[in-house]
């Protein structure tokens, strides 16, 4: 793994970079992924079909996965496989940047076409740059005005790509791909923050981009997109309503869920240990402080891994023992905003020490300072966040105990 400039908490701490920087992993930081090895296989399933969605909220790790998803399936010697990143993009020029790369990765022999019907590439990629400079001669001095009022016969002239005639020549050229070929596409999804209405108007992006490839007659090219957490629950509204407004034709949806904790647990012992760190993940996070984590992030990565750097961060400043516990833990909460309310924190102390209980246990009630009722409810909203285990007392009083599940932190 590269080396960073080593911060003072970084120096203090004694890791040779931040085990929790906020990037993306890519090339050999790859080496830290982690606990998506199920969601790896669906992906391979999933590639018999046209177009795969892999949908996660922002920060779970969807250009990670899609990057691990690269390595994997060029290691494999199956596919050639081509990474579309079109995070900069604008809805204006979608479909000319996703020709760039195409054209680049061909001249690359990422992926070679059809005897006899090969691209000029070099053709392709020069009227894409002429777009470029028009676009930009467009917006200054007194040729604004003349370039903005061209006729439709000047620009033909000038042989630019309009997006129409980027899509037409992106299917073109997928329709001649003569080997196995993924095309991984990831940030489409923040397209929508240069739409004025972004809910609709993202489905609609959404919507023509796919229908580029759904007609596609070549069943060695699958497309995987990635989208974000509101896509699926956007769709599913869409058919229930029975509107009929939007179509999709993506053969499967994965989905990137938070880690449960103990795969948390193993993405922050992975990264201690990537670090230098050297001793037991027990020796560097407190199990209660570990709880307090997961309650406050439901286990999403990004927002857990913020929380470690301002907990980190404390314990420097205050010249602590180097272990994140409570007070570091609630410090770096504090910080990030990804709090926990008091009621909630005395209900996963209590866990923690006891094991487990009962809300009809009457110590527990009194310890969290909550009714047998408001107990049940505040257990029934932390049972996902922390994925507690619920067991029968007994088979006759229908009594439910909860306990948090066993974590080992060495």
């Amino acid at each position: 793994m590269a080396k960073h400039t080593k911060t003072p908490v970084v120096k203090f701490w004694g890791f040779n970079q931040n085990p929790f920087r906020d990037a993306p992993l890519r090339s050999n930081s790859l080496s830290l992924f982690t606990c998506r090895e199920e969601e790896i296989a669906d992906l391979k399933d999933s590639l018999d079909n046209p177009l795969t969605g892999v949908y996660g909220s922002l920060g779970v790790g969807k250009t990670s996965f899609l990057n691990k998803a690269a390595q994997i399936l060029s290691q494999g010697k199956d596919y050639n496989v081509v990474y579309v990143d079109l995070g900069h993009c604008t809805e204006a020029n979608l479909y000319r940047e996703f020709l760039r790369v195409l054209l680049e990765r061909n001249r690359e022999k990422t992926f070679k076409l059809r005897r006899g019907s090969a691209i000029n590439i070099k053709k392709e990629l020069e009227r894409l740059d002429s777009t470029l400079t028009a676009s930009t001669t467009s917006k200054i001095g007194a040729s604004a005005v003349l370039v903005a009022d061209r006729s439709e016969e000047s620009t033909k002239e000038i042989n630019i790509h309009s997006e129409e005639t980027a899509r037409s020549k992106i299917s073109e050229i997928v329709q001649k791909v003569n080997a196995p070929l993924v095309v991984l596409v990831d940030d489409l999804e923040k397209v929508k923050y240069f739409l004025s209405d972004q809910a609709t108007a993202y489905l609609r992006a959404i919507a023509s981009f796919t229908s580029t490839f759904k007609d596609i007659e070549n069943d060695l090219v699958s497309f995987v997109i990635t989208l974000d957490d509101h896509f699926a629950r956007l769709v599913e509204e869409e058919r229930k309503a029975g509107s009929g407004a939007f179509s999709y034709s993506f053969g499967e949806l994965l989905e990137l869920r938070n880690f449960n904790p103990k795969e948390l647990a193993e993405v922050i012992k992975i990264r201690l240990q990537t670090s230098d760190w050297c001793a037991q993940l027990g020796d560097f996070i407190s199990l209660h402080a570990f709880w307090l984590l997961v309650a406050a992030t439901s286990g999403h990565p990004r927002k857990a891994l913020a929380v470690l750097r301002e907990a980190m961060k404390f314990v420097h400043r205050h010249g602590l023992p180097k272990i994140i516990n409570i007070e570091s833990m609630m410090h770096g909460m504090s910080k990030t905003h990804y709090t926990l309310n008091e009621f909630d924190i005395a209900i996963i102390s209590y866990l923690q020490k006891s094991g487990g209980a009962s809300p009809s246990d009457e110590e527990f009630q009194r310890s969290v300072n909550l009714t047998r009722r408001s107990l049940s409810e505040r257990l029934k909203v932390l049972l996902p966040k922390v994925n507690l285990n619920i067991t029968m007392a007994s088979a006759t009083s229908g009594k439910q105990e909860y306990s948090l599940p066993p974590i080992p932190l060495e």
